[in-house]
């Protein structure tokens, strides 16, 4: 029974890195698209592209990379995110999410 659980725990032990490691890249995904939505609203309002970008950057996981691209009559902020697979063993995977939001009528100068 020993020596089962021993040749079995270092799989066990693999996988539930594995499941931690995706439920990581899961939660930083959801930051992304929540400081993207919430920059977008910001830059729908008229704020100042240092604002939205302070303000998305808020909420987005650590050392996230915020862009805001105004285009036509909407706005653009990209949120992106370099995130370890499973620490400092795994690989890095960026994870990033977008939001556009029109602008406001009667906002822009």
């Amino acid at each position: 029974m020993v020596a089962e659980l021993a040749l079995a725990l270092p799989g066990v032990v693999l996988v539930l890195a594995l499941v931690l490691g995706a439920g990581r890249l899961v939660l930083a995904q959801v930051g992304c698209a929540d400081a993207a939505r919430a920059g977008a609203r910001a830059a729908a309002r008229g704020d100042e592209a240092a604002a939205v970008r302070a303000t998305a950057a808020a909420l987005a996981p650590a050392g996230a990379a915020v862009a805001v691209r105004p285009g036509g009559a909407g706005v653009t902020v990209e949120v992106s995110s370099t995130q370890r697979l499973a620490g400092p063993l795994g690989g890095r995977v960026v994870v990033r999410s977008s939001a556009t939001a029109a602008v406001e009528t009667g906002v822009l100068p």
